[in-house]
């Protein structure tokens, strides 16, 4: 449907004509202001609408006018029609018509795209990202009209690269795309920012049929869900937009809102579990009253959420529900992929993994366990805020509140008798903190923790943490170097705005606690940090994950990184997956296993470490139950090379002394119930024994049998 609309104004309505004008911006971007004192009567031609507009040019001073107006719905046939009075009725003056706007000069938005384009194989490694930089002159020392010149040239080919219809067709992410809006300046990620939720939302609210063609949408629903992952937009405000749509009268939204809720459950799903479980079980609720040709979207969001895959169908007595299982789609055929082919798990030979006892005691998400050998203890946090200490056998030690955060990840240093964890505010724009339990002499045994002590830490994000016993920690952080000297690292201070950092602290150094600043730090990352691992066959070594799909090598002896896991690809850095890193756990043997969101799990050899430029192979690699991969845990060496591994529906037990991984899954619980999804696992090498917690609130221990 087209819609146009005309107005006339007369000398004395020129007061309203500005608030007139100014109120159909805020429904279309296309406004252009155009004389025609000295038209002749000849009706105006087609306007050809420019597939990737800018945003409009300010207005000028109002005069009697006419006015065109299109309508969202006319942006689907790339054409504006404008509509002209006969000349008898047109009165003097310039007019105004609701039109494209100009595109910025063709050359400059043929360059900078060329440049965007190139960080699908770059990344933030290469020369473009430089390039880029360099046509973004600081907008404190640049002329207004310089700098929003650079800015529509930069919104103008962004634009036209992740919204190009091309990009569906070859099944092709957006992601390394959208990870150049923190590398940029804050003004233009800022404005870049505005211009992306405008024309994502823009298409997603067009209504559509139940069944309508989403590749029409899809990258709009995709960069809604990197907004998301880039925490640019907040779960909360994705969450109520999703709901918001899916109410429309007649489904008009509801395709569209569906696919952006798949996107960002692929994306986002430990955001989604740790900002917005308040709202989740509404979502749940509408997702279950949806109509059956959304039954593989419900299925597939309910899967990865770790929700009942059941669907509510109504019978034609209000009070009556029959609820039926979905049926089970078949399995998408695996993805071409530069990672070895992975092995078919096999049983293992010997012991499984056995459910023995639960632990109840949080009222929510329990996000990380650890444990403490020495003293026979186990300490769980989640999203309550609640740290519960208890004895291996379950035993109730302790209780502590932490006020204003809870522990994300934690880990215990048994030669100091100390618990170290990342705070993550529970709510608001509260800093991060790092949190120091020592323990409490005065207790009888020494069984209870001090109250914590904190850093304050600078850091803008702390997502992991590990004990370097005996020493210190170490943590992964994001920092905000903005005006601050250029420093070490991939990106200056001057164009990304902040810096991903490995942080080595020595609690040796004397001091309080909350004084402390990092020994050593290193740059290298450029994608936030999402877990660490100590190399119990080399104490100096360390491991680290990010975003960014590497896994590196660290020696605290060395000021850079002293290798890097997995084979370079099409950016020339070794990577060691294809989707996001989740876990690292090393054995005392050099072996080193990896877990993914590529649904995969991959053993190394740090024996055949090579250079930082090289990389290397895993030995081996192997996909499980084809879901994604959280944990992973190298079991006592008592029972040789074993190692317990966490995805989104399943528990296992892996056998990696054989040429090929062999796996077997956990038994199922006496009263039958499923195994939940276990965020964090943590083994008791003293008990052989392993705790695993998750979404149900409980530690589930298993014993090896």
């Amino acid at each position: 449907m087209k819609l146009h609309i005309e107005v006339e104004l007369s000398p004395e309505e020129m007061p309203l004509a500005k608030e007139l004008l100014e109120t159909l911006r805020t429904l279309t971007s296309h406004v252009k202001i155009n004389s025609v004192e000295n038209q002749t009567s000849a009706p105006p031609a087609k306007t050809q609408e420019h597939s990737r507009s800018i945003d409009p040019p300010t207005l000028p001073v109002i005069q009697p006018q006419q006015l065109s107006m299109k309508t969202p719905d006319d942006a689907q046939h790339g054409s504006t029609q404008l509509v002209q009075q006969p000349q008898e009725q047109r009165r003097a003056g310039p007019q105004v018509q609701l039109v494209p706007p100009q595109p910025v000069p063709q050359v400059e938005q043929v360059q900078m795209e060329t440049l965007i384009r190139r960080l699908e194989t770059e990344n933030l490694n290469g020369p473009a990202i430089v390039e880029i930089l360099m046509r973004l002159p600081a907008p404190e020392t640049t002329s207004e009209a310089t700098r929003d010149q650079c800015l529509a040239e930069l919104c103008t080919a962004f634009v036209a690269v992740v919204f190009d219809p091309e990009m569906v067709m070859r099944h092709q992410s957006i992601s390394p795309f959208m990870a150049l809006l923190p590398a940029i300046p804050d003004f233009y990620s800022q404005k870049l920012r505005e211009r992306l939720v405008h024309d994502a939302m823009k298409q997603l609210t067009v209504r559509r049929q139940l069944d309508a063609k989403r590749t029409d949408f899809f990258l709009h629903a995709e960069a809604f869900a990197n907004l998301v992952q880039l925490k640019y937009v907040a779960t909360n405000a994705m969450v109520r937009t999703v709901r918001t749509l899916l109410a429309k009268p007649d489904g008009a939204n509801k395709c569209a809102a569906v696919t952006m809720l798949g996107k960002t459950v692929e994306l986002c799903y430990a955001q989604l579990v740790e900002e917005a479980d308040h709202n989740l079980e509404a979502l749940r609720t509408d997702l279950m009253a949806l109509e059956d040709c959304f039954a593989y979207d419900v299925e597939y969001i309910c899967d990865s959420m770790g929700w009942p895959t059941q669907q509510a169908h109504q019978t034609g007595n209000a009070e009556h529900t029959v609820v039926e299982p979905i049926s089970e789609a078949p399995a998408p055929a695996p993805e071409a992929s530069s990672t070895p082919p992975y092995a078919a798990a096999v049983p293992p030979k010997g012991a499984s993994l056995h459910p023995v006892s639960s632990y109840p005691g949080h009222t929510g998400v329990i996000f990380a366990i650890a444990v403490d050998d020495a003293a026979d203890h186990l300490v769980s946090s989640g999203k309550d805020g609640l740290l519960l200490l208890r004895t291996g056998g379950g035993q109730e030690v302790q209780r502590m509140q932490i006020p204003q955060h809870y522990a994300c990840a934690m880990d215990v240093d048994a030669s100091r008798r100390a618990l170290y964890a990342c705070g993550v505010a529970k709510e608001g724009k509260l800093p991060p903190n790092i949190l120091h339990f020592p323990l409490h002499q005065g207790q009888v045994g020494g069984a209870l923790w001090h109250n914590p002590e904190r850093i304050s830490s600078e850091a803008t994000n702390i997502t992991c943490i590990k004990a370097r016993p005996g020493e210190g920690f170490v943590t992964g952080e994001t920092v905000s170097v903005m005006g601050k000297p250029a420093v070490t690292g991939v990106m200056s201070a001057t164009s990304s705005g902040c810096q991903e950092r490995v942080c080595f602290y020595d609690v040796n150094r004397g001091g309080a606690f909350g004084s402390l600043q990092p020994l050593q730090w290193y740059a290298e990352h450029t994608g936030i940090l999402t877990c660490l691992s100590a190399c119990p066959a080399n104490p100096h070594m360390f491991l680290s994950a990010a975003r960014d799909l590497t896994v590196r090598v660290w020696d605290f002896r060395c000021d850079r990184s002293v290798g890097m896991l997995g084979k370079p690809g099409g950016t020339g850095i070794p990577q060691a997956h294809e989707q996001l890193i989740t876990c690292l756990d090393a054995s005392n043997d050099n072996t080193v296993l990896s877990s993914s969101m590529d649904k995969m799990v991959a053993q190394w050899d740090l024996r055949s470490l090579g250079s930082t430029s090289v990389g290397m192979a895993p030995v081996a690699t192997v996909n499980l139950d084809e879901k994604p991969v959280l944990k992973v845990a190298i079991g006592p060496s008592a029972h040789g090379l074993q190692a317990a591994v966490s995805t989104l529906t399943g528990l296992y037990l892996l056998d990696l002394s054989g040429s090929k991984i062999a796996a077997k899954p956990a038994a199922r619980f006496a009263d039958g119930r499923n195994i939940p999804r276990y965020l964090d696992i943590k083994w008791s090498h003293s008990r052989n024994t392993l705790y695993a917690a998750g979404n149900d609130g409980a530690v589930d221990v298993y014993t090896l049998m």
